[in-house]
Order: structure tokens, then sequence, then C-alpha cells
């Protein structure tokens, strides 16, 4: 089994080794071997996420594949662990930083492994799955579990003999939660199946920064519950952005995220975004009377290009699908105006349109460049 490093020691020899890079002339990846058959190379400093790499009897098996700038520099640390060729490759979820590198993998036959509402670029040889996926690779079993929160794809991927869990952007131990598509509840549903899924001797690999145990995840959910708990209470008070970004004691809060050691606060502008994204996510002020009425807007719209949109009732919101994939949630701010939960004003909203009986007749995607319109051409059979 691994020795597991954590604590100070892992804040010492991480942050020191892989995210001090940022002193030298250029970033590098830095290797840290967790056994014979696992290895963890920590990228960060703009060369991507930390990629996991699994020696089986059928090739190796990465768990993200850092960004394609960075395919010579990746190629170079794997040869460094083995001369095995990846035969398998999982994501953790959409996001360029763990998976623009793909193709160096997929153009030599690699298998891609992700969740279902990842997009989909073609690629020959994928496996997608929706909520659960086991397998067996070369003798090392393999256990992938969709957990939206981050993004709507993202994935955890557990390996059971070895009792390591590869969390992605779901848990970082550098950063502050960036739960904007799941919101709050995905983030805490996240970390109860981690704690689930992990005993005392887990080790724990988030998608940025040093690995960590059990104790780290649960400082992160307490964090996760504190920031909302006090955002939550300054926005009762009638505060906007400004005076919240402003409030100490949330500032406090935001830097209790970081844990590894490799940075005392969350750059101004970073931090000043991550309140702005949780107003937008969590915050917003909902229209509670449009609610009874969601039904009225379910439906299939068609874009002037041939793109496909689909709206589906979920409680009090509605989600949306675009050519079959989820893409996000809509809250209604206003009988026509309909928030996407972590957008910004300018990623866009829905604008609706309704004909002279009150029946709405298309839509219309719009952000602070252009608008898309939309016509609604069906309602799906009951």
């Amino acid at each position: 089994m691994f020795k597991l490093v954590s604590g100070a020691v892992a804040a010492l020899m991480i942050s020191t080794v892989a995210f001090g890079a940022a002193e030298d002339a250029e970033p590098r990846i830095v290797t840290y071997k967790v056994n014979g058959a696992v290895n963890i190379l920590y990228g960060g400093n703009g060369l991507g996420a930390s990629v996991g790499v699994v020696d089986t009897s059928e090739g190796l098996v990465l768990i993200d594949a850092m960004r394609d700038k960075t395919a010579d520099q990746l190629a170079e640390a794997l040869g460094g662990v083995s001369d095995k060729p990846v035969s398998y490759l999982f994501n953790t979820h959409r996001h360029e930083d763990h998976t623009s590198g793909n193709g160096a993998f997929l153009d030599n036959g690699a298998v891609l492994i992700r969740q279902a509402n990842a997009p989909d670029g073609g690629e020959v040889n994928q496996i997608r799955f929706a909520d659960h996926l086991a397998m067996t690779i070369g003798g090392v079993k393999f256990e992938a579990y969709s957990t939206p929160s981050h993004t709507w794809d993202d994935v955890l991927v557990y390996l059971p003999k070895e009792n390591i869990l590869f969390m992605g952007d779901t848990f970082t131990t550098n950063w502050h939660a960036t739960f904007f598509a799941a919101g709050e509840k995905g983030q805490i549903a996240v970390i109860e199946k981690a704690l689930v899924l992990a005993d005392d001797a887990t080790l724990i690999v988030p998608g940025h920064g040093a690995v960590t145990d059990r104790k780290g995840i649960l400082v992160y959910r307490d964090a996760v519950k504190n920031w909302m708990a006090r955002a939550r209470a300054l926005s009762a008070k009638g505060m906007g952005l400004d005076e919240m970004a402003a409030d100490a004691e949330l500032q406090a809060i935001a830097n209790s995220f970081l844990q590894d050691g490799s940075k005392e606060e969350i750059p101004a502008v970073r931090y000043r975004r991550f309140v702005e994204r949780v107003i937008s996510t969590e915050l917003m002020p909902m229209d509670a009377s449009v609610l009874p009425h969601l039904g009225d807007y379910v439906g299939e719209y068609l874009f002037e290009d041939g793109r496909q949109l689909r709206l589906e009732l979920a409680k009090d919101r509605l989600k949306a699908f675009r050519n079959g994939l989820l893409f996000g949630t809509l809250v209604p701010l206003s009988k026509t105006e309909f928030h996407f939960p972590g957008w910004l004003e300018s990623d866009g909203k829905m604008i609706f349109s309704f004909n002279d009986a009150g029946e709405v007749t298309g839509v219309a995607l719009t952000n602070s460049d252009a608008s898309f319109p939309a016509e609604k051409v069906a309602k799906p059979q009951r």
C-alpha cells in the first residue's frame, strides 16, 4: 500500500516542489509516486490539472490529460513512469485544462471514458455512462460515479483495492469551491458521496492542489457550508457584490479552502469573481409567481442554424438540453426572463416570447454580444 502524505508534510513537499515551480524559468510536471502501480503527475502553473497514472497489465490508464500545449511534457513524464502505452483515459469533466490533452492518446488508440453529458467530439473509441460505471482494466478495478457540481458531467474515479479517489474539480486543496453548475446542493452531495467511499486511509486526489485524506474533505465541506451561510446572511441584509466582497468574515472563510500551503489567500480579482459567481448560482431573486406555470415553457425549440434546445421540468427549475446534452438549469427572474445559475450577465440568459393567447412561442439565448432566437416547435409527448 501507499504511504499517505498529508497535513504539514504534504504542504511542504508539494508546495515547494510542484506549486512553487512558478519561480522556475518554465513550469514543470512533478511526479508523486503513490505506490508501484499509481503515480500522480502534478500540473498547475498553466500546465493543466493533475493527472492520475495507473499501471495495468493492459497498459496505462490515465485520469485526465492536462492541456494540449503540455503534450510533450506529459509524454516525457509518463515515460519516466512506464514505457507502456496509454490504453484508457478517464475525464473527470469537460474543461480544457483536463481534456484538451486527450488527442495525443486517442490518436494512438486509447479509449476515452466520460459521463454522458460531456460534449461529444466525435471520438471513435469512447465509453459514456449516465450514473455509475464499474470495470476492470488489466487487473485493476475502476469505479466511476456521476456527481454534478462543478459541471454537469463531473465524475469521481475510485480504485477500491488501491483505496484512491480522484475527485476532479469537485474538490481542490489550493482554490475555492467552484460549484457553479449544480450549486451548493450538488457540491455537498459530491462531498457526502466521497465520504461514503473514503475511509481514514483513502488517498484523495483533487483536480488541483496537493493530495490529502478524508480529513481534507471534511475541512472543505465545512468551508462550503460556512461560506454559503455567511453569503446568504449578507444577501438577506440587502448587500450586493461590492459589499459582500468587502466583508472580512467572508474573505476569511474563502481562504479556509486553501489547505495545501501553496498560497495564503485568493487573489483579489479571482475572489471577487468567486463572490459574483456564487450570487449568480444561489442568490438571484427568483420570481415565485412563475413556478406554477413552468410547464408552459417545456418543449422543443429550434435555432436558425439547426441546433436544437429541449426544456424539461425539474421541480422549481427547467433543465436545458442542447442537442441532447444537459448544459444548464433555468430559474425565472420574471415571466419572460430566465437565468442560468452560475452564469454571469455576459454569459447569457433566456428571453421568452409569447403570442396574444399567452402561449410560449419562442426563446432567445441572449448574451452581452448577440441574441440567438429559437422557435418553439413541439411539446414532448407525455
